[in-house]
């Protein structure tokens, strides 16, 4: 006579009911000890298959493999978060409000990936709050111009600031189907975006004229209705992806000389430039002559871009005990 038992992982029937290793759960943690339920750590789950603990990845069942579980970083990271499960917050955000400045020409659909890539990796480990807000403006966004029956590009603010979540959403549903786009407006951007931080700028915006080319198609809203809100006594940070030279297509200009003093006037404000190839020149133009801008390069890798949003936050939002 057989002895009816409870359930085991080992393939076998064991409490005779027909089924074979049925609703067998474990939680798994492979940090250390005593780092699990500390900040960000927290444990997974392991079920039993054929007489195996493990997980499913993609659809398949991996041996030993612990799903959901979150391990310590070898350090904290600044996002608001104790991201080593030391149980002490080393890096604490200070209120920042943050701007991408993103250039939509179809050069850039691999660095836009990274970058999109990039924020869902932080998104994994950033808690959202109000300390930080974030902002999207897109350069050169290739539009049908049903009034003249051709594509036309305009400088558009895609969201003013926000919270990182829809933010992120934002990002990731930027349109990449269309970038055909050459007219990187990425001066009249900058200048106005900045501009009320200094009460208006010297530039006549509402008097100037966007050239008038057969690919430009103004701005979304009209210039002398542009405005990011940004909040009192904040930091600021802008920062640009572009991998083509600062241009402007307004008339008169918006020269780099007037985009320099307007960064150099505004207080609290950071500046960075993601650029690589023809770009290059041209910006450390800029950025030899500020040292408020600085220059990063302008990649395709996700892990990449992921180090370079971390280290602006380090040098900027991150404020510490």
């Amino acid at each position: 006579m057989g002895k009816i038992v409870d359930e085991d992982c080992n393939n076998h029937d064991d409490n005779c009911n027909d089924l074979i290793d049925e609703d067998l759960y474990a939680l798994c943690y492979s940090g250390p000890p005593e780092t699990m339920n500390k900040g960000i750590c927290k444990p997974g789950y392991l079920y039993c298959q054929d007489g195996e603990w493990g997980s499913e990845f993609d659809y398949v069942f991996v041996a030993d493999l612990c799903k959901d579980e979150v391990t310590p970083m070898d350090e904290d990271i600044c996002n608001g978060e104790d991201t080593n499960c030391d149980g002490i917050l080393e890096k604490e955000l200070d209120p920042t409000d943050i701007l991408f400045i993103v250039d939509m020409s179809g050069s850039m659909l691999d660095d836009i990936n990274a970058v999109t890539s990039a924020l869902s990796q932080f998104a994994l480990f950033y808690s959202d709050s109000e300390v930080l807000q974030w902002g999207l403006v897109l350069i050169a966004v290739n539009e049908y111009m049903s009034d003249y029956g051709m594509f036309g590009e305009k400088l558009k603010i895609e969201s003013d600031l926000t919270d990182f979540a829809t933010f992120v959403q934002t990002f990731s549903n930027i349109d990449t189907t269309n970038m055909n786009g050459g007219d990187e407006q990425s001066l009249d951007a900058i200048y106005f975006s900045i501009r009320n931080l200094i009460g208006g700028g010297s530039y006549n915006v509402e008097s100037a004229a966007w050239f008038s080319s057969y690919a430009n198609n103004g701005s979304e809203p009209a210039k002398e209705d542009w405005v990011i809100n940004w909040r009192e006594d904040t930091k600021r940070v802008v920062i640009v992806f572009s991998d083509e030279e600062p241009q402007s297509y307004l008339v008169p200009k918006i020269t780099q000389d007037l985009v320099v003093d307007t960064i150099n006037a505004a207080p609290d404000l950071s500046f960075y430039i993601f650029t690589s190839g023809f770009g290059n020149l041209y910006w450390d133009n800029m950025a030899t002559s500020s040292a408020k801008i600085k220059m990063e390069n302008l990649s395709s890798s996700a892990e990449e871009m992921y180090g370079n949003l971390l280290s602006v936050l380090d040098e900027t939002a991150c404020g510490g005990n």
